[in-house]
């Protein structure tokens, strides 16, 4: 790196090459060479992200100001072309404006984003080396970069906060398919980072274990009683538990219109389908599938997924299709009463009325873009 120093003296761009091992590599090459060039901060981004002009100014002001070993800022979505991506940008909101945010109060933000994250240069050099060497069950861990090195940091006694001024745009998966790629790799990093800081996170603040922890419990007690409510074949039960999970998505989104005014939060009720239709699967997949690693890696040049991620989650939509379709012909059979027609009349009007505010305020590509790039 002395020799790699030296040579650099006098010139403005410098590129490497070296064998293509995901983007940690990449990232790690990077970071060995700036440690070398007397910097005080690192900033990691994505090559799809866009910047507000004063975002960066805003985060090295917040790690001055909070002596902050790494922080991280809103990360928003330009691309929102169709429902999915225009869910997903919704959920980002609650991602960082509440999850993040309620992290950083403690100063423990479990996952500085990726696209987006300043670091001390002083906390990297001390676990840049375990970081590059993390294995996982005998194999190399290839994603869950961002989570890891934030872990990291933590474990080591330092801080990571977020701040809402600082703000960034990048792209989400449009489709489907690689939709599934994406958070079937995210739970695998979940789960994998869970198990490895469990024995570390009472050492650091109780909020962050109760956080994780309720996360992990959570999806798995719901899982479960799904799964349980499924096998009844009882209409008015599905009806009753699809009325549930749209009425906390209702919640959510009264929460977000009253904070931010911008009525488009509505649309947020539609992200319970998302979760019902493919995050419950995605998560049993990802535990089952935590220490595979042959598929499930990004690819921002081949926008395609591995049909071996479709498997479970079409299976679980058979399942879901079937046991709703079985319920509803036996209720047909024995009849309907109010009770059936008021949760399935509130379940229809929520959907409807969600739809209809995405309708309305469904944005255009390039226009979304432009005004990111004027900001």
């Amino acid at each position: 790196m002395n020799l790699i120093r030296s040579e650099m003296m006098g010139y403005k761009h410098v590129a490497f090459i070296q064998p293509h091992k995901g983007k940690r590599y990449a990232m790690y090459t990077q970071t060995r060479l700036l440690l070398e060039l007397d910097v005080d901060y690192i900033m990691f981004i994505d090559s799809d992200t866009v910047i507000q002009s004063t975002s960066l100014e805003t985060l090295v002001t917040t790690i001055e100001r909070t002596k902050a070993d790494t922080v991280t800022g809103d990360v928003r979505i330009y691309n929102k072309v169709n429902l999915l991506s225009f869910l997903v940008s919704l959920k980002y909101w609650y991602a960082f404006n509440v999850e993040r945010a309620a992290q950083s109060f403690f100063g423990n933000v479990s996952c500085i984003a990726g696209p987006f994250g300043l670091y001390r240069v002083t906390s990297l050099k001390p676990i840049l080396q375990q970081w590059i060497e993390q294995t996982f069950m005998g194999k190399d861990c290839t994603f869950g970069d961002d989570r890891h090195l934030t872990n990291l940091i933590l474990k080591s006694g330092g801080t990571a906060y977020y701040n809402h001024k600082a703000v960034c745009f990048t792209d989400t998966p449009t489709h489907v398919r690689r939709f599934i790629s994406q958070q079937t790799r995210w739970g695998k990093s979940f789960i994998r980072e869970y198990i490895i800081n469990f024995t570390w996170f009472n050492k650091r603040q109780l909020w962050l274990l109760y956080d994780l922890s309720f996360m992990t419990v959570y999806s798995w007690f719901l899982t479960i009683y799904v799964v349980y409510l499924l096998i009844q074949f009882n209409f008015l039960s599905n009806m009753i538990f699809l009325f549930a999970i749209l009425m906390a998505t209702l919640v959510r989104s009264i929460y977000a219109l009253y904070y931010t005014k911008e009525f488009r939060h509505m649309v947020f009720i539609l992200y319970a389908y998302v979760f019902f239709l493919l995050l419950i699967p995605i998560k049993i997949w990802a535990c089952f599938t935590v220490n595979v690693t042959q598929w499930g890696t990004g690819n921002r040049l081949v926008k395609k997924s591995k049909n071996i991620d479709l498997i479970p989650i079409g299976s679980w939509i058979a399942f879901v299709i079937a046991s709703y379709s079985i319920s509803l012909a036996f209720q047909i059979r024995d009849g309907f009463n109010w009770t059936h027609w008021l949760f399935l009349g509130m379940n229809t009007s929520i959907t409807m009325f969600a739809f209809a505010i995405y309708k309305f305020y469904r944005p255009q590509h390039s226009i979304v873009l432009e005004e990111v790039i004027i900001k």
